[in-house]
């Protein structure tokens, strides 16, 4: 197959994944709606803190998980991208996450690293 024909299949897929219920709707949903329908999309995974679904985490307890919640909630929107233009210590909660990530991984004395949310 030619690198055109390659183009011209993956450009019907990509056409046909797209339909009229995936544009922008002309009004919003209420709150309500939209939780509904996020709650629908859910119905039949599987619970995900249930000790039986194996995933690379594992649900750690109520306590954990809602200090992981409120600290996510605080700080989701700062990037370090952005640096001192809207942190005051851009490099200190993120520094501490490298260090014990690195110490983790057997890490040389040397290594280093970054997070961002981008």
């Amino acid at each position: 197959m030619s690198i055109n024909e390659t183009l011209s299949v993956e450009e019907h897929e990509l056409k046909s994944v797209r339909s009229e219920s995936s544009r922008f709707a002309e009004q919003g949903l209420s709150e309500a709606d939209l939780r509904a329908r996020l709650a629908s999309q859910r119905r039949g995974d599987m619970v995900w803190n249930d000790p039986h679904n194996l995933k690379a985490a594992y649900y750690a307890g109520d306590d954990v998980f809602r200090l992981a919640r409120d600290t996510y909630s605080a700080f989701h929107g700062d990037n370090l991208l952005y640096g001192r233009a809207l942190l005051s210590k851009p490099d200190g909660m993120s520094s501490e996450v490298v260090s014990m990530a690195l110490e983790l991984l057997g890490a040389d004395v040397d290594a280093t690293g970054t997070i961002t949310s981008g």
